[in-house]
C-alpha cells in the first residue's frame, strides 16, 4: 500500500514538473507554439478520423450488406432501375405514382440514388407486402452502375436522356454513355429495358442493344412504343408500355 502511495506521489510530482517546464519555456520564442501546433495537427486528425469516420464507414458497410441480403430474400419483388443524365427522379416518381394504384410500390427516397441511400430505403421501406421496388441509380465512376445492379438485381431498366451534364466527372460523352449502358448490359435474359427515344445518345444505345427493348418517345400529341425484334416479349412489356402511355398522356 505504501509502495502504491509512493508511486502516486512520484507520478504527480513528475507530471507537475512537466507542466511547469512546458509553461516555463520563454514565451518570447514566438515560433515555439506554432511548431508545437503544427506537430500536433496530424496526430489529432488521425485520432478523430479513427474515432468518428472509421466507425461510420463500418456501420455503412454493415447496413449495405444487410440491405443486400434483405432485397435478395424477397424473390417475388419486381425491381426496376432508372438511370440517365436527366429526368431520373421524374420518371421514378411518375411510375411509382401510377403503379401504386394496383401494386404495393416502394421507391428510393429523394436523391438517395447511391449505395447508402438505396440501402436505407430497402431497410426502412421494403417488407413482405412489397411487390415492386423502383430504384433511381447514379454513378460517380466507371463500374458503379454495375455494382448497384449487382446490389439490387433489377429485371427492368429505364434509360432516360443522356447528355454532358457530368462531363467533369467522366471526361467524355462517350464515357457517360458507356457508364449508363452498364444497366442495360446487366439486365437478365428475361428482363428488358426502356430507352428514351427523344434523345440521340439514348437511341444510339437502343440500336446497339441485343436485349429485349422498348423505345418510348413523348410528344404533345401522341406516344410511340416500338419493340425490338424479339418474339419472346412478355406481357409485362405491354403493361409497362400502357403505364407510360398513361404517364405521359
Amino acid at each position: 500500500m505504501a509502495l502504491c502511495a509512493r508511486a502516486f506521489i512520484m507520478l504527480r510530482t513528475s507530471t507537475s514538473a512537466g507542466i511547469f517546464l512546458l509553461f516555463a519555456i520563454p514565451l518570447t520564442d514566438r515560433f515555439f507554439w506554432l511548431l508545437l501546433i503544427d506537430a500536433a495537427i496530424f496526430p489529432l486528425v488521425i485520432f478523430f478520423v479513427l474515432l468518428f469516420v472509421f466507425p461510420i464507414e463500418i456501420y455503412n458497410d454493415w447496413k449495405i450488406e444487410k440491405a443486400g441480403r434483405r432485397i435478395r430474400s424477397y424473390k417475388n419483388i419486381l425491381v426496376i432501375a432508372v438511370t440517365g443524365s436527366v429526368g431520373k427522379s421524374m420518371v421514378k416518381d411518375y411510375l411509382a405514382e401510377i403503379l401504386k394504384y394496383k401494386f404495393n410500390v416502394v421507391k428510393t427516397k429523394g436523391k438517395g440514388n447511391t449505395m447508402p441511400g438505396i440501402a436505407n430505403t430497402i431497410l426502412e421501406e421494403i417488407n413482405n407486402s412489397t411487390e415492386i421496388f423502383i430504384a433511381e441509380i447514379s454513378a460517380y465512376k466507371k463500374g458503379e452502375i454495375n455494382l448497384l445492379c449487382e446490389f439490387i438485381r433489377p429485371t427492368i431498366g429505364i434509360l432516360t436522356a443522356i447528355n454532358s451534364n457530368h462531363l467533369s466527372l467522366f471526361k467524355t460523352l462517350d464515357n457517360i454513355k458507356k457508364i449508363n449502358n452498364e444497366l442495360v448490359k446487366y439486365l437478365p435474359k428475361h428482363g428488358f429495358c426502356l430507352f428514351a427515344g427523344n434523345n440521340s445518345n439514348t437511341t444510339g444505345l437502343y440500336k446497339n442493344s441485343k436485349k429485349t427493348k422498348v423505345i418510348y418517345k413523348t410528344s404533345q400529341t401522341q406516344q410511340y412504343f416500338f419493340l425490338s425484334n424479339n418474339n419472346n416479349c412478355s406481357l409485362t412489356i405491354n403493361v409497362l408500355a400502357a403505364i407510360f402511355n398513361a404517364c405521359f398522356a
